[in-house]
């Protein structure tokens, strides 16, 4: 490594002052469950839930996932949808207040509760 530093401009540089948010992508509907889970979605979510705050020692965080839950279950997003629309959902949960970093985990960690979950239950999953 030489040490040398790479700057790459922001989204927002890229996109223009007059648009400084890019285009969220359309919604992605999963035509099959990617993730089989044998309890009702909005338990799934609850457990998803618990796993995040399990994974935070901070009671300022677990109180984001907190929120995140309710904000998922209120939208009747699944855990499918969140897996297949990472972007779009990562970006609700933002502008919910949801800090970044925290929102950020919330979408991206469900392959990896999925894939304990079926390790668990020796189970097969798919993601997108």
């Amino acid at each position: 490594s030489s040490g040398a530093l790479t700057i790459l401009p922001c989204q927002q540089c890229l996109h223009g002052a007059s648009n400084p948010i890019p285009s969220t992508p359309k919604m992605v509907f999963p035509t099959s469950p990617i993730f089989t889970f044998d309890m009702p979605r909005e338990d799934v979510i609850v457990a998803y839930s618990v796993w995040q705050r399990s994974q935070s020692r901070s009671d300022e965080q677990k109180a984001f996932y907190d929120l995140a839950e309710e904000l998922t279950i209120a939208e009747g997003y699944t855990l499918d949808m969140i897996a297949c629309n990472q972007e779009r959902i990562c970006k609700f949960y933002e502008r919910h207040d949801i800090p970044q970093g925290i929102a950020w985990n919330y979408v991206c960690n469900v392959q990896w509760f999925g894939k304990q979950y079926k390790e668990a239950r020796g189970t097969e999953q798919s993601v997108c």
